[in-house]
């Protein structure tokens, strides 16, 4: 009878043990998935943030070319030229601000002096300027008395896209996947960007 006891209790701690180890093997497969679910939730936002960024930049690249372009009248803008370049403008803010709401998603949890959210405050402070400088645009292509060129115009559009991009770029650096494919993605996406600028 004491035997028929033991062999109880070494079936039971066997059974014991291997639902301990089933359980550990179930909480392990459980957390890659939920890391590997992470991985693919910020290559998401990353590729979404991106195509909002280039699609600003395209957008963007349009209003810096018209709006240079009425710099050379002497005569104020017509309504229909100024009409277009606030629907360009409202286009591309649009884009961007999008691109900023995934980007401060993707901010969460990191540092406050992590690359990448240096490069969300930067571009900040850089469109926060670029909506100053239209204001000095708008009063020039009005005919009021200028202070400002097309051709800085043209340099403080184009450092704005620069810096956009820069934020574009910094946002695959975080990403949890290969370096081979977080540089593959980043040249990809340049060249649609570099496209859109042309």
């Amino acid at each position: 009878m004491p035997q028929a006891i033991d062999h109880r209790r070494v079936i039971n701690a066997i059974i014991i043990t291997l639902g301990l180890f089933i359980f550990a093997l179930t909480v392990e497969g459980v957390w890659d998935a939920y890391q590997e679910y992470q991985v693919v939730q910020d290559m998401a936002y990353a590729n979404e943030m991106a195509d909002s960024v280039i699609a600003a930049a395209a957008t963007e690249a349009l209003e810096r070319g018209i709006t240079a372009n009425a710099f050379g009248n002497s005569a104020p803008v017509g309504t229909e030229m100024m009409r277009k370049i606030l629907v360009l403008r409202e286009k591309g803010d649009a884009a961007w601000n999008h691109a900023l709401h995934i980007a401060r998603k993707m901010k969460k949890g990191l540092a406050a002096d992590s690359e990448f959210a240096e490069a969300i405050n930067h571009a900040e402070q850089e469109h926060a300027s670029l909506q100053k400088l239209r204001q000095r645009v708008d009063l020039c292509l009005q005919g009021n008395a200028c202070n400002y060129s097309a051709e800085e115009w043209l340099k403080d559009m184009t450092r704005f896209i620069s810096v956009a991009a820069n934020l574009r770029e910094s946002a695959f650096l975080l990403l949890d996947t290969p370096r081979h494919a977080a540089l593959l993605n980043i040249s990809m996406k340049r060249w649609a960007w570099t496209a859109g600028e042309h």
